[in-house]
This record gives structure tokens, C-alpha cells and sequence, in this order.
């Protein structure tokens, strides 16, 4: 006869559950990784725009994250990328039509279209990649 103990059934059902999670700990679709880090411009977070990761296999699509008060955080794609970074700011000039500012990036092209900066995603780590972005030619 089997046994019908509150106990014995309580820890049955502990013990299935405890094997049916293990494992479920990677939310992350297969070939891809999560990647964080910060973002700055001249020493100073950049407050928002995006960032690209774009696989050296050109046949494989970029991915991109928002960066949000200096950080971001997303999924991409394993191995190595060239990383792109946009971000737009108001500038002097004003929109005749709207009488606002009228946004320009500010990010130099040596970091977006003719972008120096690179990234390895490496499989089953969370990836941190800061990037420190300089106005003037230095690095």
C-alpha cells in the first residue's frame, strides 16, 4: 500500500519540483549571452542612445540595446562584433516649425559609422563591456 503520510507526499512534491527547475536558470536563447556595462563620453555618462553589436560575419544581423543614464544591459550574439554607439543631444540650432532645438549626435564616427571599438561575447557568462569615449582624438 502506498504511503499517504502529509509528510512523505510534501516531500515527494518538494523533491519533483527541485528537478524540474534544475537547470532552468539560462533565459538566454542558444548562441547568445547578456551583456552590460557603462557608457561615457568625456568622463560623463552618456544620458541615452544606443549601442550596436554588429557580428564580423556580415551575413548575421547587429543587435542593439538602448543606453539609459550611462548603462545598458542586453542579449547578443556570441563571439566577436564590431560596436557601434549613437546618442543625439539638443543642439543650438531651433526647428523654424516647432521652435525646438534641433537634435545632433555627438558621438564621433570612430565610434559608430567608422567605428575602433570591438567586443567578444563569450557563451554562458553575463559580458561587461565598458566603453570610455573621448571627444578629442586621444584614447
Amino acid at each position: 500500500m502506498p504511503n499517504s503520510d502529509p509528510r512523505f507526499v510534501m516531500t515527494i512534491l518538494i523533491v519533483l519540483a527541485a528537478s524540474l527547475t534544475a537547470g532552468c536558470t539560462k533565459p538566454v536563447r542558444l548562441g547568445f549571452a547578456v551583456v552590460n556595462g557603462e557608457v561615457r563620453f568625456d568622463d560623463t555618462a552618456i544620458p541615452s542612445g544606443f549601442i550596436q553589436f554588429e557580428p564580423h560575419d556580415s551575413k548575421l544581423p547587429p543587435e542593439s540595446a538602448p543606453i539609459t543614464a550611462g548603462r545598458y544591459s542586453g542579449i547578443f550574439r556570441i563571439g566577436p562584433s564590431r560596436v557601434r554607439i549613437s546618442a543625439s543631444r539638443p543642439s543650438k540650432k531651433i526647428n523654424p516649425d516647432t521652435g525646438q532645438p534641433i537634435e545632433e549626435s555627438f558621438i564621433p564616427e570612430r565610434y559608430n559609422t567608422k567605428t575602433e571599438l570591438s567586443a567578444d561575447v563569450v557563451a554562458e557568462r553575463t559580458n561587461t563591456f565598458d566603453f570610455r569615449l573621448q571627444s578629442s582624438s586621444e584614447k
